[in-house]
């Protein structure tokens, strides 16, 4: 039998966790009334890591349609130490499952427009319990460092909010959907490890690098992509793209020990 890695369990308790976010809309519709209340023209939403990529999601969901403020999705670093060029009828919606983060405290400690909004696992925490309003994540378990089901939830709760603010009925349908299609995905994941079994080595995902000719048309990357086991990863080196044993193809090579870390928290 496989030993379930951390990622794994995380991943099956997915259903659970987002049909609990979902489902409570605990804050969703406070979080609605401040990002889409009268003077708001555009709504910075920021957060770290796995947190910036719920504020680029709803920035993407914006791009959709007309109604609603402006959204622009920023990394955290950029709203610290009040460095962030702050407009007249800016709102902030900081992104953070610990509700700790030292980027987002800073923001708001040096200049952002308050009230805020916040959506985060921990409602007691600095961000949550000083934010003029937030939307609560429900998080089973954080046993990864991908912060999976915090991420997960974020997503679902920046689009409940975004359907409250558009008052957009499709979005909140599709949202209400997601617990039982995610509870499917997870299920067939289950029969492809099933299937794999005999699999002697980790996979790795290759994709192919775009040709000129494809850029700004992403379907030739994925259809040229492919898994292949990891004994066999390669990448490709200089103009040519000659192809090295190595790490995998598009990624890039480790920092050196002690420079460029980052804090992997969110």
């Amino acid at each position: 039998m496989r030993r379930e890695t951390g990622l794994w369990q995380d991943v099956s308790e997915l259903p659970e966790s987002l049909a609990a976010t979902i489902t409570a809309r605990d804050g969703v519709e406070d979080v609605a009334a401040l990002l889409g209340s009268e003077g708001v023209r555009r709504i910075v939403a920021t957060g770290n890591g796995a947190a910036y990529y719920v504020a680029v999601a709803l920035w993407l969901a914006s791009l959709e349609g007309g109604a609603g403020p402006e959204v622009v999705a920023v990394p955290s670093g950029l709203v610290a130490r009040g460095a962030f060029g702050w407009r007249p009828g800016d709102a902030l919606l900081a992104v953070s499952s610990s509700g700790e983060f030292r980027d987002l405290v800073e923001a708001i400690d040096t200049g952002a427009p308050l009230p805020y909004a916040a959506i985060t696992a921990t409602p007691g925490s600095t961000l949550g319990s000083r934010a003029g309003a937030r939307a609560l994540v429900a998080v089973s378990h954080q046993r990864a460092v991908t912060h999976t089901q915090a991420f997960c939830g974020g997503v679902a709760t920046a689009h409940a909010v975004w359907g409250e603010v558009t008052d957009d009925a499709g979005l909140r349908d599709a949202i209400a959907a997601v617990p039982r299609s995610t509870a499917v995905a997870v299920e067939a994941a289950r029969g492809w490890v099933h299937d794999a079994a005999g699999l002697d080595a980790p996979v790795a995902v290759a994709f192919r690098r775009p040709e000129r000719k494809d850029i700004g048309d992403s379907g030739p990357v994925y259809q040229r992509s492919r898994v292949v086991p990891a004994r066999h990863r390669q990448r490709r080196e200089g103009r040519g793209g000659r192809l090295v044993p190595g790490r995998a193809s598009g990624t890039a090579p480790a920092r050196r020990r002690g420079r460029g870390r980052r804090h992997p928290g969110t």
